[in-house]
């Protein structure tokens, strides 16, 4: 996704790409990024809490998880209300893509 991403950014912006999957400024570039962070610290988490089997301390390692993930959820919301986006992107996208990330 980042490769993509910076391909359409700095080469070619005109590929055939999915709705979802399409940059345009590199806060969404950065977006996407948090969001694969979000998802990557989950799928950790559920990893470990399969593979315990009640050996280890879950509740301290999946809390640790969900202050990660709180911070940056609250970094998506402080960067859309903040309006960080390129002057030339239209208020209506930058909403979409606001809602996308936090819901």
């Amino acid at each position: 996704m980042t490769a993509i991403g910076l391909y359409q950014l700095f080469v070619d912006s005109s590929i055939s790409l999915p709705a979802w999957l399409k940059t345009h400024s590199l806060n969404d570039l950065k977006l996407g990024l948090v969001d694969m962070s979000v998802t990557r610290v989950a799928v950790i988490f559920e990893t470990v809490a399969l593979e315990s089997h009640g050996t280890t301390d879950i509740l301290s390692f999946g809390l640790a998880a969900a202050a990660v993930i709180v911070g940056l959820s609250l970094f998506i919301y402080v960067e859309g209300k903040r309006g960080s986006y390129d002057d030339n992107e239209s208020k209506d996208h930058r909403d979409n893509q606001f809602k996308k990330r936090v819901l």
